[in-house]
């Protein structure tokens, strides 16, 4: 772990946790050239969304006031929810 991460709060090493616990278990991962990464875009069910959503929401408040992604996902509306997608990045292909 490098010294940053040992500022986080344990409830990012929650989240993901919880995100591989929704991978499914053979991604479909895509290379992407321009960025260089291996992307795997899983399909949710409505039930993980909300699941999801719920999870987000769970956030220490400090979190979410000082992490734009997270506040913007914890801010969804119901229709944007059922619209919510999940992206997994990797570097290394050797690892996927």
């Amino acid at each position: 772990m490098d010294p940053e991460q040992k500022e986080w709060d344990p409830w990012w090493s929650s989240l993901y946790e919880y995100l591989l616990k929704i991978t499914p278990n053979d991604p479909d991962w895509k290379y992407e050239p321009v960025q260089n990464v291996f992307v795997a875009r899983p399909m949710l069910t409505d039930e993980q969304r909300a699941d999801l959503v719920r999870f987000l929401r769970s956030a220490p408040a400090r979190e979410i006031e000082h992490h734009r992604t997270l506040r913007r996902a914890v801010e969804l509306n119901s229709e944007k929810e059922r619209r919510l997608e999940l992206m997994y990045f990797s570097a290394d292909n050797n690892n996927i």
